[in-house]
Formats: structure tokens, C-alpha cells, sequence
């Protein structure tokens, strides 16, 4: 117990546990060298605090004196030299070895608001500034609810797709952006905030954050060029009633500052941790676990389904359960319409007309990936969900029905999954599924037919190859369940009467391994590691050297932050490699497009869509004109005039007007005015090749080109890198596209073999010429 206690014992394993923390246990791991940083410190820390006093200095540094000056322990004293020689190298290695860790970013979530803001042609004292809206309409009103409701509308049509339907963050879009757009449900958001903060973020945006707030990064749209100042102040109202939440404000501030922690209204009203909210209707508080807010009395345990309905499933399924909701127009596919008693996803089998109750509990509980429908389970009770599905059902009139449910019938046994089994899906697979999924699963079309839903709306088959965009299905058993009963509605046939069971278990367990083939998105990676070549770098997609580079897979995201938005996409991922030698560099960008957009060309006409003039498939990279030497970006969308970027862009050919694709050098200074060419853009070169429902383009230019637009790609450096898609199908060009965040592309560091392995050998080296001499001081001690 006295060694357990000992002060040197302590100080090795706390400096040892906490070690083990922060490189090991938390995630993500903090970069090397913020690691390097709080180890430093916390190893400080703990020498201040182990030796403080005389005597507990004494007693720390007792075994380290014995050690190294006792004649009789001259057994420990070698091993003990050898691992101090051997730490101090392997830390020496640590910090000469070239770093391939992504630079720190440190934001501040709620960076302090100026106190004057100038929007709208007038400005603002935001200290005093209170919501005009609520000042004018009180909890509770015919005027509140209606304010609310028209902010649920302008929400659900601006700003569904980055914080979703729920307010959590989770919108469509989300995934695309970094930082997360904000999680209204969290308490640590809109609860700790005043309404004249939010007022600020809206209508200023991205880029009216401070540089605390990293302003090249954020995708939040500069509102007030989109929307009246009414308009904000309705969404406002909306968020803080969905969520319950209470504005914080001056007054509570100063009445009392438990009240204002604890988010309590001065009438006694609370924060989101009792679950209260309001309804869009009425205004009448209610309570989150019956969702009772049509103000008229339930009986104890009984849930208004109504309400339910109204506030989380209405603006986007209609009122009436049409599917013409106020965002219908605007979501991609269109919200289920309830009163056709016609649903896409079920367990039961292609005789049956309707899904189970266990299936429409899993659709809304869960969610739909690729889609706006988000999971419910987080803020629904089961009950609350049985009670939408009987609503559900009222509005296809089947409530009443008395349904016999036949569940898909399963191979049982189920074959074990052998080269065999896959050979065999594969076969079945070409025979049955390649007209409309393509031959590697993209979903290119190659039956020549324009797909359509029974209502009418062109539908685009599901790329087999990308799992995170396919909406029910997660197993092998899913997609047998697919393949056995079809999606209602849509072209995708029932395969039970004219295929098989063991072809379609073969189909299914083949359609498994398609993914393989692609490279899934990155969950936490943004560095492009571009790999040193010999020689000359290859220019067609096709060539094996692309073989030798690593891939990362990143999202796009459609422009929904600035006029002209876009609302939906489907090209929604780019994946790119990187290769370089002494003096050039080349990127290939691989994005998956169910079309060949080249206008003119039969295949473009063959699947072009009704009332669009269709336009050139493009690809581009965006880069910044020059590092800053932190980690600061220009703004993700065409830069700003303080960090101005550079664009390589390249189109597809053209038929019809005849034109060759096309490779230029575009410079801009931020989104407010369209990216220009350069009169000579003869230091970029660019080629694509369309194959299987994927362009393969590769870009090439010379890592230093001499020219004052163009960065210089050293080896070593974090460049910040970003792309962009335009979609020749949906007509897309300027600024009506797709693109990724910010990420980072670094050229592999050169080594020197001397600087990596010499220093730490002269450091280890050094550690132990000090050791000895530490040693020969100490003996003479014990000597005297």
C-alpha cells in the first residue's frame, strides 16, 4: 500500500491513464499535436501537485536518486537507461515523422453577437430587440397560432433539409456539412439563447459569423436575401414552440437567474425537460406524451391523434393525408398520399393490398433513408405511432376492414451464401434486373424506358451500390422481401410468381456484394491522400495506376443556401484519388450519374425528362488561391473577396450545338457574383469517360504553374479542396448544383531517411550520455 501510494506511483499512472484517454478511448482522437499539447500541460500539472511541499518533493524524487546513485542497483539502473534512450527516441520519431492527421478546427458553438446589426435597410440594437411577432400575438391566441403555422410552413420549405423535420439536425442534407447544422431539440442550442440572437444567425448567416464561428465553413444561408423580416420572426416563433423551449431573455436575466438557467417562463411555464410544447393550431400548451393540443379535455392515457398528426406529419402529407403538404413541391420523392391506401415497403406478400401494422410502425419509427422521412421513434411513443397508423388508415378508409395478412414467404432453410449461390444471382440478376438498375447496380437505365410511378411522376431506380440511400432495405432477407413482393407504385415488379425462391435468395445475396464495388462514404476522414508516382501520371480513368491511390468517398449536397436553390439531386456522392510526381498532380473525381448527359446524343434524348433543356454533365474541383497559414477557409461557396478561390471546371461534349467537353480555370470571389474564366486556361487538363452509370473524370495540372491564381501543391501541405456537380438532366448549371464541403488534399510527405531515423538515434543517444552522467553524480553522493 505504501508503493500504491507513493507520489512518483501516482504521478506515472494518472500521466499514463489519462494518456491512455485521449489517444485511445475518446473519439475522435484530438490531433497529434493538441495530444502533444494537453499531455505537456496535464504532465506539468501533476509535477506542481506532487511536489508542492518540501517533503513531498523529497519523497517523489527518493526512488529516482536511489536508482540512479545506489552501487547495488546497478541491475535496474541498465534496463532503466535503455528505456529512457528508447522513450525519448520514439518520441524524438514521433515528432520529426511528417504528420497525416487533418489540422485542428476549433469553433465556438454560440460566438458572443454584435450589438448592433444592419440588415434589412435599418439596424438593429440587438440588446434590446425583442420578437415583434410574439410581443404582438400572446401564447395562446388565434394570432399566435397562426404565426406559427405560417412559420411551420416557411420551415418546412427553407429549412427542412440541413435540421430536418424533427429540429434535431438530421435534415436530408445534414451529412453534407460541416459543422452539423444546429439540433434546436438540444438543450444546449435555441434554449440557452435569445430570440434576437437567433435573429442575428438567420439573416446574417455563414458568413455574418465572427471568425471564432469559422465562417468558411458554415453552410447557413444569408437569410435575409431569401426571406422578409416577418418571415424570420415567424420561424423563430415556429422553433420555440415545436420544441417547447423557452426564449431566454433580458428580464429573466435580471429577475432571477435560476429561472433563466432553468429556461422557466415567468407564468410558470417550463423548458423541453417537462416536455411541453405548443400546438400549430391552437397555441394551447400541451404535454409531449399524450400530444394532446386541440385544447379540449382527454381522458387519462388517451392520445390525440389528430394533433399528432397535424404537428409532426402535416406539412409535409397534407392536411387532408393527400401528400400535398406545403413542402410537397419541394422533396424529392413526394410525400407518401395517404388516401390511395397505397404503400411501398411491406412484409406481406404481393397478394395482400396492404402492409401490416408492424411495417407502418417500422416506416415511421424508423425512417426513410435517402428521403425527408425521418425516424420518429426518438420523439414518439409507440402508442403515440399505433395512433398514427390508425389514422393512417382513416385516411385510405381501410380502418375499418377486416385484412388477412400473408407474410412473404422465406426460403427455409436459407442457403448458405457460397461463389456458387452468387454465380447463380448474378446470372438471374442480368436476366431480371440490369434493364433498370444497370450492370454494376448504379441504377442506369438500360431498357431504354422512361420509368414512371402510378401517378405519373418520373422514378429513377435505386443505385444497388450506395446502402446508405436504400430506404427499407438493410439485409439479404430485405431484399429478398423486395424482389418477392415489388414496391407498390412504382415500376418495380413482384418476382414471386414468375421467379424461383432459390433465384431470388440468389438475387438477393448477390445484390449484397454489389456495394463492394464502391467506396463507402467517409464517417470521420476528410484528407485526400494523394500518392507519389514515377513517372508520367496517367490521363485516362481507366488506367491501373489509379489502383495505387487511396479513395474517399464524400457527400454533395444540392444548393439550398443561395438563389437559385436547388432542392433535390440525384448525384448526391463524389469520390476522388489523388496521384502526383515531381511536377505534376492528377485528381479523379468519380460520380455516380444514372445519365449520360451529352445534349443531342441518342442516349441523353432517351431518358431526358418532359419540359427541362437539358444541359452538359460538369464536374469541378475548388481550391484556394493561397494558404493562410491556419486553418481558415474562404468560404465554401466560390470564396470571398478576402480569400478569393480557383475552379478547374470540366463539362461533358455537346451534340447538339457540336462542341468537344471542356476543361477551364474559373476565378471568384464569393457567391454574389459568377465565377470568370481565364483567358488562358492551357495549365489545366481534363478528360471524362461515362461507363456503367459513372463519370470518370481526371484532372491534371502542374503542382507549381508559376501563376499568381494557382496554388502550389508542396508535399506535406494541408490544401483545403472542395468539389462540385452539375446534373445535365435536371437541367442544372450556374448556380443551380451540388457540392461538398471543405476537406483537405496532402500530397504524401517525403521522408528522409536520415532526418527520421538519424535524429531520434542522436536523441536516444543524448538520453543516455545524460543518464550516465546523472548516474555518475548520484554514485558520488552515496559514495561521500
Amino acid at each position: 500500500m505504501r508503493f500504491l501510494k507513493h507520489p512518483l506511483f501516482l504521478s506515472v499512472l494518472v500521466i499514463a491513464v489519462v494518456y491512455a484517454f485521449l489517444a485511445h478511448v475518446m473519439y475522435p482522437p484530438p490531433p497529434r499535436s493538441l495530444l502533444i499539447q494537453y499531455m505537456v500541460i496535464i504532465t506539468v500539472g501533476v509535477l506542481l501537485v506532487a511536489t508542492f511541499d518540501n517533503d513531498t518533493a523529497r519523497r517523489f524524487g527518493e526512488p529516482i536518486v536511489t536508482l540512479l546513485g545506489k552501487p547495488s542497483w546497478w541491475p535496474l539502473r541498465i534496463p532503466a537507461a535503455l528505456a529512457v534512450m528508447a522513450g525519448v527516441g520514439w518520441l524524438t520519431y514521433g515528432y520529426v515523422k511528417p504528420s497525416t492527421t487533418a489540422p485542428l478546427e476549433l469553433r465556438t458553438v454560440h460566438p458572443a453577437p454584435p450589438s448592433k446589426l444592419k440588415v434589412y435597410g435599418r439596424t438593429y440594437d440587438l440588446l434590446k430587440l425583442q420578437n415583434p411577432v410574439r410581443a404582438a400575438n400572446p401564447e395562446g391566441s388565434p394570432g399566435y397560432a397562426q404565426a406559427v403555422a405560417e412559420g411551420a410552413s416557411l420551415y418546412i420549405r427553407n429549412c427542412v433539409y440541413c435540421h430536418g423535420d424533427r429540429l434535431d439536425g438530421q435534415g436530408p442534407f445534414a451529412g453534407a456539412f460541416s459543422p452539423r447544422p444546429a439540433n434546436f431539440q438540444d438543450v444546449g442550442t435555441i434554449a440557452q439563447l435569445q430570440e434576437s440572437y437567433l435573429f442575428w444567425r438567420i439573416t446574417t448567416g455563414g458568413p455574418g459569423l465572427p471568425r471564432e464561428g469559422t465562417p468558411w465553413a458554415s453552410a447557413m444561408p444569408v437569410w435575409h436575401e431569401m426571406l422578409s423580416e416577418d418571415e424570420v420572426w415567424k420561424i423563430i416563433t415556429y422553433l420555440y414552440d415545436y420544441t417547447g423551449h423557452v426564449p431566454r431573455s433580458w428580464e429573466l436575466a435580471a429577475g432571477g437567474g435560476e429561472a433563466a438557467a432553468a429556461g422557466t417562463s415567468p407564468d410558470g411555464g417550463t423548458d423541453n425537460s417537462t416536455g411541453r410544447t405548443t400546438d400549430n393550431s391552437s397555441g394551447n400548451s400541451t404535454d409531449n406524451s399524450s400530444g394532446n393540443s386541440s385544447g379540449a379535455p382527454l381522458a387519462s392515457g388517451a392520445i390525440d391523434a389528430d394533433a399528432i398528426y397535424e404537428k409532426r406529419c402535416s406539412q409535409c402529407h397534407g392536411i387532408e393525408g393527400d401528400g400535398e403538404g406545403p413542402a410537397a413541391d419541394y422533396l424529392y420523392p413526394r410525400p407518401r398520399d395517404f388516401t390511395l391506401a397505397l404503400f411501398k415497403f411491406k412484409t406481406t406478400d404481393a397478394d395482400s393490398e396492404f402492409p401490416s401494422d408492424a411495417d407502418l410502425h417500422r416506416t415511421i419509427a424508423q425512417g426513410l433513408p435517402g428521403t425527408a422521412m425521418p425516424g420518429w421513434s426518438g420523439l414518439l411513443s409507440d402508442a403515440e405511432i399505433d395512433a398514427l397508423i390508425l389514422k393512417i388508415k382513416q385516411f385510405g378508409e381501410w380502418d375499418e376492414d377486416e385484412i388477412d395478412y400473408t407474410p412473404i414467404e422465406m426460403p427455409d432453410p436459407k442457403p448458405p451464401v457460397t461463389p456458387e449461390l452468387l454465380a447463380r444471382g448474378r446470372e438471374q440478376f442480368v436476366k431480371a434486373c440490369v434493364q433498370c438498375h444497370g450492370d454494376r447496380g448504379r441504377g442506369n437505365i438500360t431498357s431504354g424506358k422512361r420509368l414512371k410511378d402510378d401517378l405519373e411522376n418520373r422514378i429513377w431506380p435505386r443505385n444497388l451500390t450506395r446502402p446508405e440511400t436504400w430506404r427499407w432495405t438493410r439485409t439479404a432477407g430485405d431484399v429478398f422481401q423486395r424482389l418477392s413482393t415489388g414496391i407498390p407504385g412504382t415500376p418495380m415488379p413482384e418476382h414471386a410468381t414468375t421467379m424461383a425462391i432459390e433465384d431470388r435468395w440468389a438475387i438477393a445475396n448477390y445484390v449484397m456484394t454489389l456495394r463492394d464495388g464502391a467506396v463507402p462514404l467517409t464517417t470521420g476522414d476528410t484528407v485526400i491522400r494523394a500518392a507519389r508516382v514515377a513517372g508520367a501520371l496517367p490521363a485516362d480513368p481507366a488506367d491501373a495506376a489509379w489502383d495505387a491511390a487511396p479513395a474517399i468517398t464524400f457527400a454533395l449536397a444540392p444548393n439550398i443556401i443561395k438563389e437559385p436553390r436547388l432542392f433535390h439531386a440525384l448525384n448526391d456522392t463524389v469520390t476522388v484519388r489523388a496521384l502526383y510526381n515531381d511536377d505534376d498532380i492528377a485528381l479523379r473525381v468519380d460520380v455516380d450519374d444514372r445519365t449520360y448527359s451529352v445534349p443531342g446524343d441518342p442516349l441523353e434524348r432517351a431518358y431526358a425528362l418532359e419540359d427541362v433543356d437539358p444541359t452538359r454533365d460538369a464536374v469541378a474541383v475548388q481550391l484556394p488561391v493561397t494558404l493562410t497559414g491556419t486553418s481558415e477557409k474562404p468560404w465554401f461557396r466560390h470564396g470571398d473577396t478576402r480569400n478569393p478561390v480557383s475552379m478547374w471546371y470540366w463539362a461533358a461534349p455537346s451534340v447538339e450545338p457540336p462542341s468537344p467537353e471542356m476543361a477551364v480555370i474559373l476565378d471568384a470571389k464569393g457567391p454574389d457574383k459568377a465565377p470568370v474564366p481565364r483567358p488562358d486556361s492551357s495549365a489545366l487538363s481534363a478528360t471524362g469517360a461515362w461507363e456503367n452509370g459513372r463519370w470518370q473524370v481526371v484532372f491534371r495540372r502542374a503542382r507549381d504553374t508559376g501563376a499568381p491564381g494557382d496554388i502550389a501543391f508542396e508535399t506535406g501541405a494541408f490544401i483545403p479542396i472542395a468539389f462540385a456537380d452539375w446534373d445535365g438532366l435536371m437541367g442544372e448549371k450556374g448556380g443551380r448544383h451540388s457540392f461538398t464541403s471543405w476537406y483537405w488534399i496532402q500530397l504524401e510527405p517525403d521522408e528522409s531517411p536520415a532526418r527520421l531515423y538519424g535524429l531520434p538515434a542522436l536523441g536516444a543517444a543524448l538520453a543516455g550520455l545524460a543518464f550516465a552522467a546523472a548516474a555518475r553524480s548520484q554514485r558520488k553522493r552515496f559514495r561521500a
